[in-house]
Order: structure tokens, then C-alpha cells, then sequence
């Protein structure tokens, strides 16, 4: 049932062009599967795939650009968007250390401070508002979060990792990350997971051991 189920919503997202979603269902559930089955592999993935790219993510402006222009062309507007981030690397390198302040890259762009083609998403802003600080501390809540699956039982691993992919692969992309509805789902569902974990079965029927017969002779 739940296969049909999964296989309807990949047609539903096909037909109605939602990438992203397509994209976060898809990884979300790669990396239920290989949770299930490599445990391991699927843990260290997902740190490469979060903590890591969002530690790199200065460097791809100019990583992506040769790539994307020989995909999409120059003219795209993800090479726009790439320019404008790597224009703002080179112009105010110190500021990856500091960042701007929170929320400031949304005015920036009302304010002409910084090119409307600059990016959205996780990776721009959070480098954007909260440098290098914000960065680690973002990371180090991945790794964290990462690291407490390996307590728990294989299933409910599966369902951490795949929301945290989910979530993420949205939060990059720049759907409706700050609105209110967004972090309201994220907070219903951490919910949810949390809930999911305290409700496991930990108790242990104890050992009993076998009677021994009597030796005291009976009357």
C-alpha cells in the first residue's frame, strides 16, 4: 500500500512540475533505504550531503560555474545568481567570518545593496547573515543530530534521516523557508520524531531461571 502510495505522489510531482519536491522525495527516500540496509554509509552520506556542502559553500560559485554554463548556458539565471555570490565573495571576503546580521539579506536585496539575481536558499543566506560563526554552529547541530541516530532502532534511524535530507534539500532551495508555515511544519514534525523515539519499547522481560528441585526429604 505504502509503495502505491509513494509511487502516486512521484507521478502527482511529475505532472505538476514541482522539482524541488520531486528532488527531496527522492533523496528522502534513497536515504531511508540505505539507512535500512548500510547504516553507516547512509550516515556518513548524509554528512557529506549537509554539514559538509554547507561548509563548503562559498567555494561553489566557482566550482558550479563551468558546469552549469555548459548545462544551461551563460545567459540562465542560475549563472546570474552564481555571479552575483561569487561577486559578493570577492568583494567582502572578511564578512565570511562575521556574516551581516540576521535577516539582512532579504533587505539587502530591497535595498540594492547586493544584485536581485543573488541566490535564495540555506547555502547563501546563512554565509550571507551569520558567517563562518553561524556556519560551524549549523554544522556542528548536523553532526549532532546525525550521531544520536546510532542509538536508535534502524527504522526510526531511517525516518531521522530522511525528514533531516527533506528539509534540507527545501531549506538549499529557497521554498518559503522563513514563512511561518514552513517552520511550523518543521516543528510539528520534530515533534513528532521526538515523540516517536520516547515511545519505543525499552523495557527487558528479566531472566528467571530454572527451578531446582527440593533436596530436603518430604515427611
Amino acid at each position: 500500500l505504502w509503495l502505491a502510495v509513494m509511487a502516486t505522489s512521484c507521478l502527482t510531482l511529475v505532472v505538476l512540475d514541482a522539482t524541488t519536491a520531486l528532488i527531496a522525495l527522492t533523496l528522502a527516500l534513497a536515504v531511508y533505504w540505505l539507512t535500512l540496509f548500510r547504516p553507516a554509509l547512509a550516515r556518513g552520506l548524509t554528512l557529506a550531503g549537509t554539514a559538509l556542502l554547507v561548509l563548503i559553500a562559498p567555494l561553489l560559485p566557482f566550482l558550479l560555474r563551468p558546469v552549469t554554463k555548459w548545462i544551461y548556458g551563460s545567459a540562465d539565471l542560475t549563472m546570474d545568481a552564481l555571479r552575483a555570490w561569487g561577486r559578493l565573495v570577492q568583494k567582502e571576503p572578511l564578512r565570511l567570518l562575521t556574516g551581516h546580521g540576521f535577516d539582512v539579506s532579504m533587505r539587502a536585496k530591497a535595498a540594492g545593496l547586493i544584485e536581485p539575481s543573488a541566490p535564495r536558499g540555506l547555502l547563501f543566506e546563512i554565509w550571507y547573515e551569520l558567517g563562518f560563526l553561524g556556519v560551524f554552529a549549523l554544522s556542528c547541530l548536523f553532526v549532532l543530530i546525525i550521531r544520536y541516530t546510532r542509538h536508535l532502532p534502524s527504522q526510526l534511524a531511517a525516518s531521522f534521516l530522511a525528514s533531516l535530507v527533506c528539509c534540507f534539500v527545501f531549506a538549499v532551495a529557497g521554498q518559503a523557508s522563513m514563512q511561518a508555515w514552513w517552520l511550523t511544519l518543521i516543528g510539528l514534525l520534530m515533534i513528532h520524531l521526538v515523540a516517536l523515539a520516547h515511545g519505543q519499547y525499552h523495557t527487558r522481560r528479566p531472566v528467571t531461571q530454572a527451578s531446582q528441585p527440593s533436596s530436603r526429604p518430604t515427611l
